[in-house]
């Protein structure tokens, strides 16, 4: 709890979270994961967002995006991070930022 590691990145209009081989191989190991699935972390870009949200729990901030797959099928992709109030306001600045100024251009 709280050892997992992953990188949370808004970077060429995507945003990505990369998260270490050994974290997606323990999780698939204890069932959390099935072990056949073929994890994708090529990135969301801010058009496929449908919603955003997260709430606090415990000692972590959990985070929910619901967006459309390169197919047009919703997906829901779900993370934490330790809790820290400034954490909390900054992620979801820059969230909000590289999603209004994608929106912006169209």
């Amino acid at each position: 709890m709280g050892t997992d590691t992953a990188l949370a990145e808004f970077k060429d209009g995507l945003f990505t979270i990369k998260t270490d081989p050994v974290t997606i191989q323990n999780l698939k190991d204890k069932g959390r994961i099935d072990p056949n699935t073929q994890i994708d972390e090529s990135g969301i870009r801010p058009d496929q967002v449908i919603s955003f949200s997260y709430h606090i729990q415990a000692s972590n901030v959990v985070y929910t995006l619901l967006y459309r797959d390169t197919q047009g099928k919703p997906q829901l992709a779900t993370w934490s991070f330790l809790w820290s109030e400034d954490d909390v306001k900054s992620f979801k600045h820059v969230f909000l930022e590289w999603y209004s100024a994608s929106m912006q251009k169209k």
